[in-house]
C-alpha cells in the first residue's frame, strides 16, 4: 500500500485504469504498509520512498504501476529505496498469483486526516466492511476513528502501524465516534479471493445471466477492471424484460440501505456518478 499526495492510500491491487493518470503522477512512491504473509512484509516499511525497480528509476506512482505491470509471478524483484535519508536495496521473490489472491485483503474503505482525527470515507461494497449488497454496517463515511485493534489512532501513521495485521480471516476491532456517540464493532477481513466470489454472486443475481458470465470472466482476466460503458453495453445486449424488475428491486434495496440516493431529476447518485433509472 502507498500514500497518495493528499489524504488517501493507494492500493497496488486495482488495475492502473482504476486511477487517473494525473493523480498517480502527482503521488510519490512512498510506502504506507506491507501486509503480513505477502512478499514485501518487513522488507518495505512505512515511509520508504521507492527509487527504482529492477534498475528502472521511478519518480511517481504512475511510473511505478507501469513497471509493476510488467513483472512476472515467481520471479525476483530488486528495489532501491530511501529510508531515513539512507539509500537501501532489497531483493524480493514474488510468489504465485493464487497466493496473492488468497492473502491480499479487500478492506473496502478510504482514510483521510481531519485535524486530530483520522476519518473513514468511501466505504465500498463487496469488501470487509460491506460484504453483501444488503449488509448492515455500524461504520459510516465521516466516522472518526478512536482506535483500531485497541491502538489509539490520531494520525495516518498510527493506522499504518496496525494495518499490516489486517489480513484475511482476522478480526478488526474498530472504535469510532460520530453525532450518535461512540461505536464499537468488529469486522472480519476478507481476501481478494473472497471478494471475487462475492462479486460473481452479486453479478449472477442482479445482471442478466449471460452478461454476468461474460463480464465476470473478462473482469478477472483483465486485472480487475472493465469500463462502465463496456459493462452497460454487454448488459443491454443480454437483458430480458425480467431484468428491469430485478434492477428495480436492487435499486429499492440500495435506497433503503443508503447505498445510493435519488436526485430531484430521477437519477441515482453514488460515488459522484449518476445512473439513469429505468422508467
Amino acid at each position: 500500500m502507498f500514500k497518495d499526495k493528499a489524504k488517501d492510500f493507494i492500493s497496488t491491487a486495482p488495475n492502473i485504469k482504476g486511477y487517473t493518470k494525473e493523480g498517480l503522477i502527482d503521488s510519490k512512491p512512498i510506502v504506507f504498509c506491507a501486509y503480513k504473509g505477502l512478499e514485501s512484509y518487513q522488507s518495505l516499511i512505512y515511509g520508504d520512498k521507492i527509487l527504482s525497480i529492477n534498475g528502472k528509476k521511478i519518480k511517481n506512482m504512475y511510473e511505478f504501476y507501469k513497471i509493476k505491470n510488467k513483472l512476472s509471478w515467481n520471479s525476483k524483484v530488486n528495489f532501491s529505496f530511501i529510508r531515513n535519508s539512507q539509500k537501501k536495496d532489497v531483493t524480493i521473490r514474488l510468489k504465485s498469483f493464487n497466493n496473492w489472491k488468497k492473502k491480499f485483503p479487500r478492506l473496502g474503505f478510504g482514510l483521510k486526516q481531519n485535524n486530530n482525527y483520522v476519518e473513514f470515507f468511501d466505504l465500498q461494497m463487496l469488501s470487509s466492511v460491506l460484504p453483501k449488497w444488503t449488509s448492515n454496517t455500524k461504520i459510516q463515511s465521516g466516522d472518526k476513528i478512536l482506535s483500531l485493534n485497541n491502538k489509539k489512532i490520531t494520525t495516518i501513521k498510527d493506522v499504518s502501524d496496525v494495518m499490516s495485521d489486517f489480513i484475511p480471516n482476522k478480526i478488526m476491532k474498530i472504535s469510532v465516534f460520530n453525532e450518535n456517540g461512540v461505536i464499537n464493532t468488529k469486522i472480519k477481513v476478507i481476501s481478494y479471493n473472497s471478494f471475487l466470489k462475492l462479486n460473481r454472486e452479486f453479478c449472477s443475481k442482479y445482471w442478466p445471466k449471460k452478461a454476468a458470465e461474460i463480464l465476470c470472466k473478462e473482469y478477472e482476466n483483465n486485472d480487475f477492471f472493465l469500463s462502465e460503458k463496456y459493462k452497460q453495453k454487454i448488459i443491454k445486449k443480454y437483458e430480458k424484460p425480467t431484468y428491469k424488475k430485478t434492477l428495480l428491486k436492487a435499486t429499492n434495496i440500495a435506497l433503503k440501505k443508503g447505498r445510493i440516493k435519488l436526485t430531484k431529476k430521477g437519477k441515482l447518485r453514488t460515488k459522484n456518478k449518476s445512473i439513469r433509472l429505468y422508467t
